[in-house]
């Protein structure tokens, strides 16, 4: 007589083992599935997000631009209309110096618009300077004679073809046939203030020796513009401008600051600005370098 041994089930024991294996193996198929689908989800939310946060910054910026730009076109209608009323422009203290406020321009809710100006012609055109006028500024700048002559002829000496050199030291072709690569000034105007770094002599006085800009680079940037134009304006004039014209008075240039801005003694008529050369003559005498200078904006 065979006994065998089952269980309450009916079943057999190596059976019973057999089918909770399996059922272990189908629940760690789910949950690393799941695991997966997990880190497969977080994943695609954190992407979501990014693309969703790069458009929604496309999307402001496109709506600030068309702000920009509305605000621009106005404040050049504004512009426009004092022009045209004036025949020139001379100085925001004609009344277009807030010209969003002047036509009523308000910008959609939530945002911020401001308006600056920087009058160009209120520094020396340097296309159009002279040497003279470079020595002057320099020697402001606390430049020796001879220093203050050298730099003037290396600026001027890259700017302008057949330019003949009056001091020592000053560089020539040959100089710049001898730089590691060797090449020639272009003989025209700077396209930007960064051609500084290229001009023998002047790179010296106007980097550091990391080579970055230093004071004097941007005294000089303060001090000049790229644009050409006959004249500087009075009206847009700086210290860096009255000293060109080798004008050392403190006291003139801070009559003439006071006037432009409406401090000092001129502080109860507020900022103002000159009309003519004979307005000009009539404060600072008809002899006076600062007589030679416009009016406008050019």
């Amino acid at each position: 007589m065979r006994v065998s041994s089952t269980t309450s089930a009916g079943q057999r024991p190596n059976q019973s083992l057999a089918t909770r294996a399996q059922r272990g193996s189908v629940i760690l198929i789910v949950l690393i599935t799941l695991m997966f689908a997990t880190v497969a989800m977080f994943v695609f939310i954190e992407r979501a997000s990014n693309d969703l946060l790069v458009e929604k910054r496309s999307m402001d910026a496109t709506r600030l631009r068309l702000e920009a730009y509305s605000a621009l076109e106005t404040t050049l209608a504004v512009l426009e209309d004092f022009r045209q009323a004036n025949g020139v422009l001379r100085s925001p203290s004609e009344g277009w110096g807030d010209p969003l406020a002047f036509a009523g321009y308000q910008p959609a809710d939530g945002r911020k618009v401001e308006v600056t100006f920087e009058d160009e012609s209120g520094k020396y055109s340097l296309p159009n300077v002279n040497q003279a006028t470079l020595v002057n500024l320099f020697k402001a700048w606390e430049m020796t004679e001879s220093d203050a002559a050298k730099l003037a002829d290396a600026v001027l000496g890259w700017m302008k073809k057949d330019y003949v050199a009056i001091s020592a030291g000053a560089p020539d072709a040959e100089d710049y046939e001898h730089e590691e690569i060797p090449y020639d000034p272009p003989g025209r105007p700077l396209k930007s203030f960064n051609e500084l770094a290229t001009i023998a002599v002047a790179r010296d006085f106007f980097y550091d020796e990391t080579g970055q800009p230093n004071a004097l680079w941007h005294r000089f940037v303060s001090a000049f513009s790229l644009y050409s134009f006959k004249s500087p304006s009075i009206n847009g004039a700086s210290s860096e401008l009255l000293a060109g014209l080798g004008i050392t008075d403190t006291l003139q240039q801070k009559q003439l600051d006071d006037y432009l801005h409406g401090r000092g003694i001129y502080e109860n008529k507020g900022a103002g600005f000159f009309k003519t050369a004979d307005e000009v003559a009539a404060m600072f005498g008809a002899k006076s370098p600062v007589a030679a200078l416009g009016t406008q904006i050019s």
